[in-house]
């Protein structure tokens, strides 16, 4: 849940502030570029999520089964990427993004046949995340294109201006739906315990556990 939560989020923002971030980093010039990178931003929760089949194999004890799985994933990856190179680097960003979405399903099926566990589970604690992350960047890409016009992002400090604003605005409105679909703060308060576990021994005053049952 917390590796949805944060995947997610960076996932939208990502979409969303694509050719500014590009804009700013490497300057005028770089628009397509920049609208290549907005491509590849949907995908980024859903490949975070991914990683997680590893895990599982690992504390299984069962590499063997995570080196097969690798060896399809790359057959898939490199046909679809194959499949998009008729339509240019554009192509190839959404086939990259689409190879997640199409192999998470099966790549937890396959990880967690051992122990009976797929990716029902998963599907079940993690969607209300991407479901906020796409009513928020929605909601935020409507607001922006009404509050910020383009012609802001043509010069670096525009691009600045329209980033941190972006950013600020689809994060509100990502924790509030979140808020929303969880009928409270349960998800905030359970990733704050797990900052606290993640801090040196010694700084954190309170266990997750305290937290989330409060």
């Amino acid at each position: 849940r917390s590796v949805a939560f944060v995947g997610m989020a960076l996932s939208g923002d990502l979409t969303l502030v694509g050719r500014d971030l590009i804009r700013l980093l490497l300057g005028p010039g770089w628009e397509r570029a920049g609208h290549i990178f907005t491509l590849f931003g949907p995908g980024i929760g859903v490949m975070i999520l991914y990683q997680i089949h590893g895990w599982i194999n690992l504390s299984l004890g069962r590499a063997d089964r995570w080196f097969r799985w690798g060896l399809f994933e790359a057959a898939v990856t490199v046909l679809l990427l194959v499949m998009a190179l008729h339509w240019g680097p554009e192509g190839i960003a959404i086939a990259w993004t689409a190879s997640y979405f199409i192999l998470i399903a099966p790549s937890f099926w396959y990880a967690g046949k051992p122990i009976d566990f797929g990716f029902t589970p998963v599907l079940a604690t993690t969607w209300k995340y991407l479901v906020a992350s796409l009513v928020a960047g929605s909601a935020t890409a409507a607001i922006v294109r009404v509050s910020l016009p383009t012609v802001l992002a043509s010069s670096a400090s525009g691009a600045l201006v329209r980033m941190v604003t972006t950013s600020v605005v689809f994060l509100i409105l990502y924790l509030t739906v979140v808020i929303v679909l969880y009928r409270g703060y349960e998800p905030l308060l359970q990733f704050r315990g797990l900052l606290r576990e993640m801090l040196p021994s010694g700084l954190s005053s309170k266990p997750a556990a305290d937290v989330a049952a409060k």
